[in-house]
Formats: structure tokens, sequence, C-alpha cells
């Protein structure tokens, strides 16, 4: 049986250290289809530096007065969510610790993949329920910092404004919110008969609503993200086949892979964290429980780190079979740069 010392200790930090770090490097990666990386953001609250738009003006004589217009920084940022991790060694367990680095190696593997799981949380603005298991949009009454794809906006100077997405039949209808209404679909017959071709008239007037609000400016179309969840997948894949007609939706990706699909215009990303939502049609029956899927501009949501993601080996004193543990810990956030650049699209699940 291995005992650690403060040298095998000291090693362990070093060579575990500079892993950690590395597939903390690779899980970053992994996040660069659905966010616009921001580094180093640094104190209690990041802003972002998004400059206002401006516009042309034209003139027909050469005695026209100059006319200024002011550029306005970005008003919205997020501030910081932090996450932590410890798993003991249990020096007597010859099973497990005979072998300590096989021991950190396979710790280090289920770490990583937990600290994406968090990534993705923090990103969407979800956080996974204590007592039901299932993902929600995570409010003020769970205690620390918000943000995300769908959580609550900081704003001002210090960011201690917040504002949630305007999700009321009453925006959509005014062309203001961030809603694209669970019973919306264009009009005549064919796919929008079925639930899938409603789905796709959805992510559709998402786009156009993008582009009405001139979010595709110098802006790639491929930065439009949809979101939905791998049920919602499983209705559009099979569309094709219910109406045995070629619509060219082909792939969508799975969890993990987004892909680019051109049918839709969109990149697809599959999430098993979606939450649910309450919402109403248009003659203001209220539905609960439909799926929170979304669209967005990568190039308008933020994320980032604060400092290298710690890892570290600690000494326990107060335990008779545990005298080390395992520790991660880290803080990164992220947040919307404008409001406009974000729909929501409820859709109830079969």
């Amino acid at each position: 049986m291995i005992t650690l010392t403060k040298k095998l200790v000291d090693l362990a930090h070093t060579k575990y250290g500079t892993l950690w770090e590395h597939d903390w490097t690779q899980t970053e990666s992994r996040l660069l289809p659905y966010v616009s990386e921001i580094a180093n953001p640094q104190g209690k609250y990041y802003r972002f530096p998004r400059l206002g738009d401006t516009e042309m003006r034209e003139y027909v004589s050469n005695d026209e007065s100059v006319t200024f217009d002011h550029l306005k920084v970005g008003d919205f940022g997020f501030k910081p969510r932090k996450f932590h991790n410890e798993i003991p060694l249990n020096d007597d367990d010859n099973a497990e610790a005979y072998d300590l680095m096989f021991n950190l190696d396979l710790i280090r593997q289920k770490q990583t993949t937990a600290a994406a799981r968090f990534m993705d949380e923090v990103i969407l603005g979800t956080i996974k329920d204590k007592t039901t298991g299932k993902y929600r949009l995570k409010t003020s009454a769970d205690g620390g910092n918000r943000g995300g794809i769908i959580g609550c906006s900081y704003s001002g100077e210090d960011g201690s404004e917040s504002h949630e997405l305007d999700l009321t039949y009453e925006s959509f209808n005014n062309h203001t919110g961030n809603l694209i209404p669970i019973d919306y679909a264009t009009s005549g017959t064919g796919v929008s008969e079925v639930l899938a071709g409603t789905v796709i008239d959805r992510m559709k007037y998402a786009v156009r609503r993008l582009a009405e609000n001139e979010a595709f400016n110098s802006v790639d179309p491929s930065e439009l993200c949809l979101v939905i969840s791998p049920a919602i997948a499983q209705v559009l894949g099979s569309l094709e086949m219910s109406i045995n007609r070629d619509y060219a939706i082909g792939d969508l990706g799975d969890i993990g892979r987004p892909v680019f699909n051109r049918a839709i215009g969109a990149t697809i990303i599959q999430s098993n964290m979606l939450p649910t939502m309450d919402t109403t049609n248009k003659a203001g029956t209220a539905i609960n429980g439909a799926r929170m899927c979304v669209a967005y501009l990568k190039s308008q949501i933020g994320f980032g780190r604060w400092r290298s993601t710690e890892f570290r080996i600690k000494e326990i004193n107060d335990k008779v079979a545990m005298d080390y543990y395992v520790r991660v810990r880290g803080i990164a956030g992220c947040g919307r740069k404008r409001d406009d650049a974000v729909f929501v699209l409820p859709i109830l699940e079969s």
C-alpha cells in the first residue's frame, strides 16, 4: 500500500495540476461553438465593452452643420459563479489506494466530466434541483450569482441591476420581447400541421426576428444557435419519414456535438439541461411544462473564467480512515450582451 508523503503530494500537485489545467482548456474548447470567449475577466462584475450602433447621414449641401453621434458603451455584463468538488482518498482500502496515480487519474476524469456539466449550467443559467434532480432556471433564492443565456442579465456600471427575458405573449404581439409562442405556425397546410413542422416554423421565425433586430450585421449566419432537447431532436428527425419527403433536415447533431444545419440555417445544439416553463397560447390558455428551447447568437453571449482552476490534495486531520482528499475549484460566468439576440421557443414534448 502506498502511504502519502509530502514529497508525493507535491509531485501529485505538479502532475495532476498540469493535467487538470489541460482538461479545463479542452473543456473550454468544447464550449467555443456555443459562446464567445472573454479572456481573464476580473472583479466581482465583468462589464461587456461592446459599443452601441450608429448610422450614416446623407448631406446635400456643403453648408450643413456637423452632428455628433455618441457611441454608448454596452450596459450588460456578468458575474462569477463559483464551483468546487472534493473526493476523499481512503488509505485503508487496498483496492482503491494501492495505486495512487490510478486513483488520481480516475478522480480527475470524473471531476472533469462534472466541471463540463457545470459549465453548461453556467452558460444556460440553470441549476440542478436538489429535490427533483431535474434542471431549472437558477433563482435568487438559490443564492450566489445567476446569469447565462436564459437566466437574468446584470446591467449598470456595477451590475447592481438585474432583469429577466420578457416571455409574455403580449411582448410577442408587440415585437418587443423574447418569446416565440408555443402555438406559432405559418399559415397554410403541409408540414405546419404537425408538431415538427411548427417547431421548424418557430425556428425560422426566430431567424427572422434576429434579422429584423439587425443582429446579423457583420455576423456569419452559422453563429445562430438553436438549443433543443433530445426529445425535440427525435421529433424533427422523424418528420421526413412521416411525410415521405426530403426536407434536408438531416443531421441534428448529438449531445456534445453541435452541427450547422443548412436546411434550418442554424447550428443545432442538443442539451438535456433545458428547463421547462409555464406559458400561454394565443387564447390565453395556460400551458404548463413546456421545454425552453432557445435561439441565440453566439457572438452576443459572453463566457469567461476568473482564474485557472485549482487542483489540490488536502490533508484531513479528523477522519480515521481518510488522511487526504482531492479538491478542484474554480470561478466562471456567462451573460447576454444584448437581450434582443435571444429567443425562447417553448415546446411541449411528446
